[in-house]
């Protein structure tokens, strides 16, 4: 394993996080999904 392995991770991770946040379909997506699965699974089976 990396020595760097936090370092590493941040860095991409920081970098992921400016894409999505520059997304705003992504950002949409990711708000949007979540709720409507619930919403989903809470009518469909109850």
């Amino acid at each position: 394993m990396s020595t760097h392995f936090f370092a590493d991770t941040s860095v991409l991770l920081g970098r992921s996080m400016r894409h999505i946040f520059r997304s705003v379909d992504t950002i949409i997506t990711t708000a949007i999904t979540p709720i409507a699965l619930m919403l989903l699974f809470v009518y469909v089976y109850v």
